[in-house]
C-alpha cells in the first residue's frame, strides 16, 4: 500500500515539475526498514530515520537552489509530514543550514539546537 501511494506522489510531482527532481530514503520502526525513491540526487532528499535526540523521527531534507522557489520543498514537507504522523510519530526533528530557519519556521518548526553550520527544528505533530 505505501508503496503504491509513493508511487502517486511521486508521479504527481513529475506531473508538476515536469523533470526528475531528487531522491527520497525513509527508515522507520527499526534498522532493517529501509524505503528508497530514487529520482535525481542532485536535486534534492529528505532521510527518514528513528530514533535520534529521543524522539520519534529524524528528517533531513534537501532541495538544489535550482529548483527553489517552486514550491517543491513544501510540497515534499507536507507529504512528508503527513507520512510520518501516519505511522504515529509525535514529534519531527529537521537538521538544515542556518539560512532555512525561516522555511522551516514557516511550516510550524521551532529552533531547539544550532551550531557553526546547522540548525535543528522540532515540531510536534
Amino acid at each position: 500500500m505505501f508503496e503504491r501511494q509513493m508511487t502517486f506522489f511521486f508521479t504527481s510531482i513529475f506531473k508538476i515539475f515536469g523533470a526528475v527532481i531528487g531522491f527520497m530514503k525513509i527508515r522507520v520502526s527499526d534498522e532493517k526498514n529501509y524505503l528508497n525513491f530514487v529520482l535525481d540526487g542532485e536535486k534534492g532528499s529528505a532521510i527518514f530515520q528513528k530514533p535520534y535526540y529521543g524522539l520519534e523521527a529524524y528528517l533531513l531534507k534537501h532541495i538544489s537552489v535550482s529548483e527553489k522557489g517552486k514550491g517543491l520543498g513544501s510540497y515534499l514537507l507536507k507529504e512528508s509530514l503527513e507520512y510520518l504522523k501516519e505511522l504515529g510519530c509525535e514529534e519531527v526533528l529537521v537538521s538544515s543550514w542556518p539560512w532555512t530557519v525561516g522555511f522551516y519556521k514557516k511550516h510550524g518548526f521551532e529552533v531547539i539546537d544550532s551550531g557553526f553550520d546547522e540548525v535543528i527544528l522540532r515540531k510536534e505533530l
